[in-house]
């Protein structure tokens, strides 16, 4: 513990008193020539977020973005106070508590309760901000890292060979000529539905047939393979382009108008309820696309890549199709080995 008078109390925990000593010197040596000042009495949380998003080296995700707003200019505590405008030295860990308790009693953008999954993201975006500010000297303790809510569940929703016919014959009958392509491509590539609306031509390469995905959830850039049926597809789409107006920015799927962005929410609940899908929903097509990719002998390390994920802890759920795999490279090494005994 490190006392100055006119500073705050630092504070930090180590494993041996060497360690302990060597930090304390350093921090007093610092306050001395003028370079930790009193930064939890002078900046708020909104200066922490304006700091964390301004970093050049930093690779936040549109998604991210829109969330550290919120936490910027409208999560409150029970009392109505903006969080926001609070001094860092004022935050407490029971203000992030009751600001969770009010996420999980909001709405989204669908009508819908926020699933305990969403209140965990935008729990843990505003707790990498005052973990980073816990290097600036600004905090010494990240109050908003606080227990994740229990209840995140897992959808297994496969589509049945049979649910795959109705819904492909909704879409050729559909009233936005794009959304069969749309479908296969999302069945046949794994990507978001997100990611797929903000496809342009010149992200795609029909000659190796990959496509680049840029506006992906984790705002990192990523290849997906358009191929087979998804690839005829495309190739058709662009023929009927006109080529007069086909430029490489111009956006892959349009609306029946010719416009985009392509909006695609509506038409999709009229064709899951032509097709009696039930409680299918768009982003379970991504799920289907992982969970054949697996089924095909795909490694946890290729799915990753495919899918977008940073951590092999978001492929876990598909580990029982990467068990069998195993299982058959045992079965092709006994016949190399062998033979057929």
């Amino acid at each position: 513990m490190v006392r100055k008078a006119g500073h705050p109390t630092l504070t930090k925990t180590f494993t041996s008193k060497r360690k302990a000593q060597v930090w304390a010197a350093g921090k007093e040596s610092r306050i001395a020539e003028g370079e930790i000042f009193e930064t939890e009495h002078r900046n708020k949380l909104s200066d922490a977020i304006e700091r964390y998003l301004e970093d050049p080296d930093r690779n936040v995700s549109k998604y991210a973005k829109g969330v550290l707003k919120w936490w910027k200019t409208e999560a409150k505590n029970r009392r109505g106070v903006l969080l926001g405008n609070k001094k860092l030295n004022r935050l407490r860990r029971s203000d992030f508590i009751e600001a969770r308790d009010l996420l999980k009693q909001t709405n989204s953008r669908h009508g819908n309760l926020l699933a305990p999954a969403t209140v965990n993201r935008r729990m843990s975006c505003i707790s990498a901000v005052l973990t980073e500010a816990q290097q600036w000297d600004w905090v010494q303790d990240n109050v908003a890292r606080i227990r994740r809510i229990p209840g995140e569940v897992q959808r297994d929703r496969l589509m049945t060979p049979e649910e795959q016919k109705l819904l492909l014959k909704a879409c050729k009958t559909s009233s936005e000529p794009h959304m069969y392509a749309f479908v296969v491509c999302a069945m046949l590539s794994g990507a978001r539905a997100g990611e797929l609306v903000g496809l342009r031509w010149k992200d795609i390469d029909l000659d190796r047939g990959l496509a680049r995905l840029l506006n992906t959830k984790n705002g990192t850039h990523r290849p997906v393979p358009i191929r087979g049926h998804a690839l005829e597809l495309v190739r058709k789409m662009k023929s009927h382009e006109k080529v007069a107006s086909l430029r490489g920015d111009d956006f892959v799927f349009k609306n029946k108008t010719g416009y985009a962005p392509f909006y695609y929410r509506k038409v999709w609940c009229e064709i899951r309820n032509e097709a009696k899908l039930g409680d299918f929903r768009f982003h379970d097509l991504r799920h289907l696309a992982a969970s054949h990719l697996a089924m095909a002998g795909a490694t946890q390390r290729e799915l990753m890549e495919v899918l977008g994920h940073k951590s092999a802890a978001m492929t876990q759920r598909y580990s029982h199709f990467f068990d069998q795999h195993i299982a058959d490279l045992g079965d092709r090494l006994q016949v190399r080995l062998f033979g057929n005994e």
